[in-house]
């Protein structure tokens, strides 16, 4: 990624509205989802949500498709991806590893419920 394309992102990614857009299709993968659920969800008005969709577009983070009548965006993996290696292409120098972002692991759904009963350590009670 040339240093243009990486502020055009960057300017792209400056915008509350943007930044939410991009978050909420970065859980969606490679489904996408129509103009219309984006606004219902994000409570936008359509023609803001086209604005903003199409400054992601133009940065290259988002990409659509059409599926019958609608058109469908999703991310575009290329464009993230672009963006990330621009951030840490010269990050830390030998050490680029520390720059390198920890992805949590995802719950195991186990509760405080499912987890086995510990013993109680506390004195037993005394009979009367």
């Amino acid at each position: 990624m040339h240093d243009q394309d990486a502020i055009e992102a960057f300017k792209s990614l400056a915008h509350e509205s943007r930044l939410r857009i991009l978050r909420l299709l970065s859980k969606q993968g490679d489904v996408g989802m129509p103009a219309g659920k984006i606004a219902r969800k994000l409570e936008l008005p359509d023609a803001t949500l086209s604005y903003h969709i199409n400054e992601l577009l133009k940065a290259g983070l988002l990409r659509d498709f059409h599926k019958g009548a609608s058109i469908i965006f999703s991310l575009n993996p290329e464009g993230i991806k672009g963006l990330l290696g621009f951030v840490l292409n010269d990050c830390c120098g030998p050490q680029a590893e520390s720059c390198r972002p920890k992805i949590n692991k995802p719950a195991t759904g186990k509760t405080e419920a499912t987890k086995p009963a510990t013993k109680s350590k506390a004195a037993p009670k005394a009979a009367k």
